[in-house]
């Protein structure tokens, strides 16, 4: 019986083998005293079940934010996962059913890390391992970030992005989708890159951009984790109101915040002006053709204005619209890391897109509009909020009628958030004005006058005020929640 047992068991075996089992070490050899008491048969069968393990088989691995995530097949009968990270073991995995792992102190940028995974089973209170899984190498790298982007008159997009001094190069995709199903690549195969040309684009499209890094070593690349992406506009002329703009095709790009807090709103920032040639051109001043009922860069009555204005200059010589952009580029970097979404209208001395492009622009991607701009008055008299006259007439008029109380409410909350950060407030904070952007504008909508031509231009005086604007932003998504 003894003789008889050992071949069952030497058969056992060799079928494990030839179904490609990993035979793992804590099997000892049968003594022939077992044979004929039924608890030596319980024992055989019970050693063979929890020892025989296949390796685990890593099927990702990747950086992220956090730091690199491995993720492997699961394995039968197996109690838990040793995981080894530059042979020390860095995770004991005790769920059979979790086969992935977050190594969140493997995120030195740059630095090479090798894993290996074992499978487990409790033996007698030991720890019986299968053979180690192949290894897998990965070299974190921190993800960058897209600073702008851009795209000419011909259609070529420009993207710039934050550098990796441990990156041997770069790689940008884009796509007309924002899930990038099918996307196109080119790739900046300089480690001193921070900017790349994305030609063959057809003007007026939206495409949507991102950038990793990678590191080669060898033959082989190791890649980061994507940016957030950036999405350039496109134009549709079916868009409510966009057949009573005269200039559209000019480019605006929305930002996707890569804050951990994300509020799920984005906020078009509009900074004033800079549109070449934008006065030589006439729109309505109101969607129904009715005249102004106050006056402004317009006069009271006018049923047509310039489709922009070209703005004043400031004391020191500065043209408005530069200052403008300079205050909406500070804006956009704190909502940014606030959470929030922004849209920019203009990141560049000029961009070709008329007032009533830019609010058709901020009704069909943002959820509301703030535009930047300086009064034309030369006493440094502070800041004001223009918001809806208390004109009957213009707010029985659509689509101000359904929106009149927004802007208002956004109006105040941003004079509030100014006068919170200490900056200057002309007399009560407010003038009512007949404007274009509110007239045609469906969602909160509000120019901020943030000073005048002789208001400070150094960079703290302009920081407090996006400082304001940003609290205020924020103040008014915070009540009308609520």
């Amino acid at each position: 019986m003894g003789r008889f047992r050992r071949i069952i068991f030497t058969l056992t075996v060799t079928l494990f083998l030839a179904a490609g089992v990993t035979i793992v070490t804590g099997l000892g050899s049968m003594s022939e005293k077992q044979n004929d008491t039924e608890q030596g048969q319980q024992n055989l069968r019970d050693s063979i079940s929890r020892v025989y393990l296949l390796k685990p088989v890593i099927r990702k691995i990747s950086s992220t934010t956090e730091g690199i995530k491995l993720t492997w097949t699961a394995v039968e009968n197996a109690d838990g996962y040793l995981v080894k990270r530059n042979e020390k073991t860095c995770k004991n995995i005790t769920n059979p059913e979790e086969v992935s792992f977050l190594d969140k102190k493997a995120k030195k940028n740059g630095r090479k890390y090798k894993y290996v995974i074992y499978a487990y089973r409790e033996v007698n209170g030991k720890k019986i391992k299968s053979e180690p899984s192949e290894s897998c190498t990965q070299f974190y790298l921190k993800r960058t970030s897209i600073n702008d982007a851009s795209r000419g008159e011909n259609g070529d997009v420009t993207v710039a992005w934050k550098k990796n001094e441990k990156a041997s190069g770069y790689e940008i995709q884009y796509n007309e989708k924002k899930n990038f199903h099918s996307a196109q690549c080119v790739y900046a195969r300089k480690s001193s890159a921070i900017s790349s040309k994305i030609p063959g684009l057809k003007a007026g499209k939206t495409v949507y951009v991102r950038v990793r890094s990678y590191k080669k070593a060898g033959k082989k690349k190791y890649y980061s984790q994507w940016s957030t992406p950036v999405m350039l506009t496109g134009w549709n002329q079916k868009w409510k109101y966009a057949g009573n703009s005269k200039i559209h095709s000019g480019t605006a790009v929305l930002y996707y915040t890569d804050s951990s807090d994300r509020r799920k709103k984005t906020v078009c920032i509009n900074a004033g002006h800079g549109t070449l040639g934008g006065e030589a051109k006439k729109t309505l001043c109101h969607p129904d053709g009715s005249p102004k009922v106050t006056g402004g860069t317009t006069a009271q009555g006018a049923v047509y204005s310039p489709s922009i204005s070209g703005g004043t200059t400031m004391t020191d010589g500065t043209p408005e619209a530069a200052a403008n952009l300079q205050v909406a580029l500070l804006l956009k970097k704190k909502l940014l890391n606030m959470g929030y979404n922004v849209l920019m209208i203009r990141e560049s001395p000029d961009v070709q897109l008329d007032n009533i492009a830019r609010t058709v622009l901020a009704n069909q991607y943002a959820d509301c509009h703030v535009s930047i701009h300086f009064d034309s008055t030369a006493y440094d008299k502070g800041a004001f909020v223009i918001n809806v006259p208390n004109i009957a007439s213009y707010r029985k008029m659509e689509p101000v009628a359904s929106h009149w109380q927004q802007h208002n409410e956004l109006a105040e909350q941003i004079l509030r958030g100014m006068q919170d950060e200490g900056v200057k407030i002309y007399g009560n904070g407010t003038n009512g004005i007949d404007l274009t952007q509110t007239s045609y504008s469906t969602v909160p909508s509000v120019d901020v006058e943030v000073g005048d031509t002789r208001t400070s231009l150094a960079k703290k005086s302009l920081e407090t005020i996006s400082d304001g604007i940003a609290a205020g932003v924020d103040r008014y998504f915070t009540v009308s929640s609520k």
